[in-house]
């Protein structure tokens, strides 16, 4: 039997700024529970 389970927290961990478009997609989607990212990402969220 497949048994169903909710999931509470949501860690992305991502460099890069070219994935700096898509972290910010997901932040305004509330999908993100804990964030790690290097400079260049945390300056252009």
């Amino acid at each position: 039997m497949l048994k169903t389970f909710a999931i509470s927290r949501v860690l992305i961990a991502a460099t890069g700024k070219e994935k700096a478009e898509s972290v910010k997609a997901l932040l305004k989607m509330g999908f993100i529970t804990d964030l790690v990212v290097d400079e260049e990402i945390a300056e252009v969220l």
